[in-house]
């Protein structure tokens, strides 16, 4: 069989002409259109093949080759590699794992997400002196000093967390993001206590209310200083360029709550992509692979973070058992999986935390906790098309939770239906699910170890 993307087609022609040959390509059930550009008359479109273990007989394939190529044959197409027919490397052991580098392992809850199993988790931390206090260093600052401000955090989150349960509509994100304020600077208290500590800090976010009015036009800007520059640095490991601006309708497209909403909306498709992460050993190496069933941005060679990803990884045929080193189920179409294998391997003592930061630096920056147990992490891309500002699920719930606490505030008239119906129905579907998301992104962003819930890791 021709197997796992061998090969990539690239055929250009005048539209009518190009037509009769993607009716015969799409119709096969074997090949995908992975991209179509009009350049005046002529159309290209290009193809890509991906039996991969649906053991399609190549004489069918063939067939279906064979029958585009003649109605192609006047015009002119380009054959590429685009992966190779068998993994580049043998694979022995292998352990799912979440790639975020952590020596500290997966909290993992059998449980489903919950507001008593969340809180709980966060609660033992503020109510527990010996659980809370191992947080912080000695330093400046004494740590039992530091917890107990920690610990006033983390109950005052609480109490708006609570109140905003009892209301109905978008004034909620008020409380919501006060919620997340306090659970942010609960956070920074672990890291630059100094910016925290009783002490002034603002919030590090603008939003210039005077000119605010269509949100998808509408945007953020993103200080020097404060409680989000300083969280963005410690998430990501990088720094914002100050007055960073931050459109409203793109951060919309990394929330999967309203991930739906968006996409039924024609406001564009969600950026992030759910993704597994494998850790594979042999007695000589180590490295990281990740699969996604999801071509999303992957398939833009101009996307930043494609570049990045094709960087560090190689596209390679899967192992004949993906399905088990992922747990997929054999009712998966495997039609649009992508499977990458790390270039760089490491020595197996290195230990499966640190596989991704050693072999796959990137992901430091693009893998955020996936909440839901059908995928390891979200694979996010940047916000910008260049690759130049890194953004994630969580940091995108908490800026927009932001920007309409601005609007419940200064301007709650652009949060009317009647003005702006579209976003009136996605602002208030976000609002009734973001606070329970964002509370475990600070649990996971305080103890510096991801949450699983529903038994993703737990069995």
């Amino acid at each position: 069989m021709i197997a796992y993307g061998a090969f990539r087609q690239q055929f250009s022609g005048a539209q009518s002409s190009l037509s009769d040959a993607l009716a015969v390509l799409e119709g096969s059930g074997i090949f995908e259109v992975v991209s179509s550009r009009a350049d005046g008359d002529t159309q290209y479109i290009e193809i890509v093949s991906y039996d991969q273990d649906l053991s399609i007989p190549v004489e069918r394939q063939r067939k279906y080759l064979d029958e585009a190529d003649r109605l192609l044959q006047p015009f002119s197409f380009e054959r590429r590699s685009h992966g190779s027919t068998t993994p580049q490397r043998a694979y022995g052991t292998t352990v799912s794992i979440p790639p975020n580098s952590s020596d500290k392992g997966v909290v993992a809850h059998p449980e489903p997400l919950s507001n008593t199993i969340a809180w709980s988790s966060l609660r033992t931390l503020a109510e527990v002196e010996n659980a809370g206090v191992t947080l912080f260093q000695a330093g400046a600052h004494n740590p039992i000093d530091l917890w107990r401000e920690f610990s006033g955090y983390v109950r005052q989150a609480r109490t708006y967390f609570d109140a905003a349960e009892k209301v109905s509509d978008t004034s909620a994100s008020l409380l919501i993001y006060y919620c997340a304020l306090q659970l942010a600077k609960a956070e920074l208290l672990r890291t630059v206590p100094d910016r925290v500590y009783q002490t002034k800090i603002y919030h590090g976010i603008s939003h210039d209310i005077a000119n605010a009015g269509d949100p998808s036009v509408d945007r953020l800007r993103v200080m020097a200083d404060g409680v989000f520059p300083r969280l963005y640095e410690k998430r990501m490991g990088t720094k914002l360029p100050p007055n960073t601006e931050l459109s409203i309708l793109e951060l919309l497209k990394y929330v999967p709550e309203v991930a739906m909403e968006v996409e039924e909306a024609g406001l564009g498709v969600h950026r992030p992509l759910q993704a597994f992460h494998v850790a594979a050993m042999t007695p000589d190496a180590a490295w990281s692979s990740v699969l996604t069933f999801f071509n999303g941005f992957l398939k833009d060679p101009g996307e930043g973070s494609t570049q990045a990803i094709e960087t560090e990884f190689q596209q390679m045929a899967p192992p004949p058992n993906w399905r088990q080193m992922i747990g997929a189920s054999v009712r998966i179409n495997p039609m649009t999986l992508r499977f990458y294998q790390a270039r760089k391997t490491t020595p197996p003592h290195t230990g499966i935390s640190k596989l991704a930061a050693v072999t796959a630096p990137s992901l430091r920056t693009m893998a955020d906790n996936s909440l839901i147990p059908t995928c390891d992490f979200m694979l996010c891309p940047t916000i910008d098309r260049a690759g130049l500002i890194p953004m994630n699920c969580a940091l995108a719930r908490y800026l927009l939770v932001f920007y309409l606490s601005s609007l419940v505030r200064y301007k709650p008239s652009i949060l009317d239906s009647s003005r702006h119906p579209t976003f009136a129905w996605i602002f208030e579907s976000f609002t009734t699910q973001v606070a329970l998301p964002l509370v475990v992104n600070f649990y996971d962003g305080i103890t510096g170890r991801w949450s699983d819930f529903g038994g993703r890791y737990s069995g």
